[in-house]
């Protein structure tokens, strides 16, 4: 018998289209960038891809404090968030698969590669209700696509190794799978988030996974409620 001790949820693309309001973060903080800087909008694009460029692949690339406070912008990121927030917009039928787990009891828990406030921002701003834990890449102190993501998770919560674990993104989840692989595997296909800038994002591809543990593929809220009722049924028999 496999008894799920946790669900896990990926927040940016299968809780919550982020996809204009990244766009309007990061032209909020463009354009206050060359107004405070004196330089043209284009330039300050510029200087803002670059530093995303400088700490890409680290959990900094992920830290809009950490950006801002580097170009001279102290405390303007949570401006920025609550000047777009009214462009958050739930995943279709999210919210129905949200309100399963909760009923079912199970610990449920919101997998990030966001900061923590972030992410608590934007599950507050579309009335989401508090998810029993929230793993972030600032309380990780690494990605998701690393594996000491998974083993920091795995020390926090050593009674959680059998768990069900849903992202929109393989090597995301082919990494969680190469440390705990008694997990189960949900990839979400739906369109691909955006995070800041579409050009510094690479494809949702792995050529070589590292990890033998099966990923499920669901194309919707409604497959994805289907596939983790299979999942947890499963594990009671």
């Amino acid at each position: 018998m496999r008894s799920h001790s946790a669900v896990l949820l990926d927040c940016d693309g299968l809780l919550v289209d982020n996809v204009e309001f990244e766009k309007a973060v990061t032209l909020f903080l463009v354009e206050h960038l060359a107004s405070s800087s004196q330089i043209s909008v284009n330039e300050a694009t510029i200087a803002w891809e670059q530093e995303l460029l400088d700490t890409k692949g680290s959990p900094s690339w992920y830290d809009y404090d950490f950006h801002c406070q580097r170009l001279g912008l102290p405390k303007l990121a949570r401006e920025a968030h609550r000047a777009a927030r009214h462009l958050l917009v739930r995943m279709p039928e999210a919210e129905k698969t949200y309100a399963m787990l909760l009923e079912t009891g199970i610990k449920l828990g919101v997998a990030t590669d966001a900061v923590r406030w972030v992410v608590e921002f934007k599950l507050e701003s579309l009335d989401f209700p508090k998810p029993n834990f929230i793993l972030s890449s600032d309380s990780m102190s690494a990605t998701k696509s690393s594996p000491r993501y998974w083993q920091t998770y795995r020390e926090q919560y050593p009674t959680d190794d059998v768990c069900i674990f849903a992202d929109n993104r393989v090597v995301n989840l082919d990494t969680a799978g190469s440390v705990l692989p008694d997990a189960d595997l949900i990839c979400f296909v739906g369109d691909e988030h955006v995070l800041q800038l579409s050009g510094i994002v690479g494809p949702n591809e792995v050529q070589n996974r590292i990890s033998e543990t099966p990923i499920d593929i669901v194309a919707d809220h409604y497959e994805l409620m289907e596939q983790i009722i299979d999942f947890l049924v499963q594990g009671k028999q």
